[in-house]
C-alpha cells in the first residue's frame, strides 16, 4: 500500500505543479482531490510533528527544524497516507 500511497501522492503533487491555480473545472477537480486525499495526510504528519515541541518559540523552531532535517516528516507522511487508506 505504501508504494501506491507515494505514487498516488507523486502523481497529485505532478498534477498540482502542472495546472497550478485554475477556475477550470479540471483546476477546481484537482484542487477537491488535493483537498480530499493529500491535505488531511499533511494536517495529521505536521500535528505529530509538532504534537511535543516544549520550551520557548526559538527552542520549538530549533527542533523543529532538527526534525525536519532528519528526514522524519516523509516518514510521517508515508504513515498518515498509509493509516488514512487502511480507513477508506
Amino acid at each position: 500500500h505504501m508504494t501506491a500511497t507515494r505514487n498516488d501522492q507523486k502523481s497529485l503533487k505532478s498534477d498540482l505543479a502542472e495546472q497550478g491555480p485554475s477556475t477550470h473545472d479540471s483546476g477546481k477537480a484537482l484542487a477537491a482531490r488535493a483537498a480530499r486525499d493529500l491535505w488531511p495526510v499533511i494536517d495529521a504528519a505536521v500535528a505529530e510533528l509538532c504534537a511535543d515541541l516544549d520550551g520557548g518559540f526559538i527552542d520549538q523552531i530549533a527542533a523543529l527544524e532538527a526534525r525536519l532535517s532528519s528526514g522524519v516528516m516523509q516518514d510521517l507522511l508515508d504513515r498518515k497516507a498509509e493509516e488514512r487508506g487502511a480507513t477508506q
